[in-house]
């Protein structure tokens, strides 16, 4: 196995850790039995990312947004299509949603889902890596797929990289499939990659 291929196999083994602390978050929050199935973890350029998610999301996508910054700076989006967004926010929202109340309501348990499933996946990392970050608080946005990847910028300049994390929400009689991307410059994506080395080596 390539050793970027090792890196990645056991990332995916520690988002996959912060994704069972998640989904018992989430499993409080909605009062049902929801789990967040082993994500697959891709690594691209953030300009080849726009063409490759614009085949997914062909209109408005849901965004929940997180800028961290520590030892490691970057930007963390949470990503569903509108018809996965009401599914999630009926599952949190048991009652009927009135229609006049709908966008504010769905804005907020989205928002909230987003900001458990980003701590699961960057906090763990944090944690059991060794790795300082703090979290900026998360906002929410309903874009087209080239105008919310634009918005995603980091400190540092250059190459930028994406973490591509396919993520899947198994509800009761549901499922929903949504995307997360961290964005990284060349000196955070470096610094992250010697953390994972170095914690197998541990």
């Amino acid at each position: 196995m390539s050793p970027i291929l090792k890196q990645l196999d056991t990332l995916r083994e520690l988002v996959n850790i912060g994704y069972g602390r998640a989904a018992a978050a989430l499993c409080d929050l909605a009062g049902e039995r929801i789990t967040l199935d082993v994500p697959n973890i891709e690594i691209a350029f953030m300009k080849d990312l726009t063409p490759a998610l614009a085949r997914v999301f062909k209109r408005e996508v849901w965004s929940v947004h997180q800028v961290f910054s520590g030892s490691l700076k970057g930007h963390a989006m949470l990503m569903i299509d509108p018809k996965a967004a009401e599914l999630l926010t009926e599952a949190i929202v048991k009652d009927k949603i009135p229609a006049a109340q709908k966008a504010g309501i769905m804005q907020e348990a989205l928002t909230e889902v987003g900001n458990i499933v980003l701590q699961g996946a960057m906090g763990i990392c944090g944690e059991i890596l060794k790795i300082q970050l703090k979290f900026a608080v998360p906002g929410l946005r309903v874009e087209n797929i080239e105008t919310m990847l634009k918005s995603a910028s980091v400190e540092e300049e250059g190459v930028q990289y994406a973490l591509l994390i396919r993520t899947r929400f198994s509800l009761v009689v549901r499922k929903v499939t949504g995307y997360l991307v961290v964005v990284l410059g060349v000196t955070s994506f470096n610094r992250l990659m010697e953390a994972v080395d170095a914690w197998e080596k541990r």
